[in-house]
């Protein structure tokens, strides 16, 4: 598999090793193209760190489909997620990308030091005052725009 570079060649390589038929899966699929600006505002918010990390960790992943945005920054990307942890559907996964399916809270220790990312898990699954890293990204609504901005909780 080549590069992947942008959120249709990724549902692309999902669809050839997952059943696009599936209809759980085709939700999964249909809800991530609205998500895409969110993880690239979590990117920029990333490099804009002091120390820019050789990793990131999100939790609450679904299939890693935003992997590909961290991976082609040169950033080492882990997701978590309890959605997919029979492994029912493949994630992407490579190299530089690494899918975990189990509850965060079981593992957060591993993750202390990384850059923590969270889409909508933390803070509604997951308890902030739970989450361990260095670092810490969550969405937040911009009232004046109502569109979501990556914000740096610490």
């Amino acid at each position: 598999m080549g590069k992947i570079n942008n959120i249709r060649e990724m549902f692309k390589y999902l669809d050839k090793i997952n059943d696009p038929k599936d209809a759980e899966y085709d939700y999964c699929k249909l809800e991530s193209y609205d998500l895409f600006d969110t993880y690239e505002k979590f990117l920029q918010k990333v490099l804009e760190l002091d120390e820019i990390p050789k990793r990131v960790v999100d939790i609450g992943s679904n299939m890693n489909q935003y992997a590909y945005i961290f991976e082609n920054a040169g950033i080492d990307y882990i997701g978590i997620d309890l959605w997919n942890a029979d492994r029912r559907w493949k994630p992407y996964e490579s190299e530089h990308v690494q899918f975990i399916g189990a509850r965060y809270e079981d593992i957060a220790d591993w993750f202390k030091n990384d850059v923590i990312i969270s889409n909508l898990c933390v803070g509604y699954l997951v308890k902030i005052e739970d989450v361990k890293g260095k670092h810490l990204i969550l969405n937040e609504l911009n009232e004046n725009t109502h569109d979501f901005d990556a914000k740096l909780v610490w």
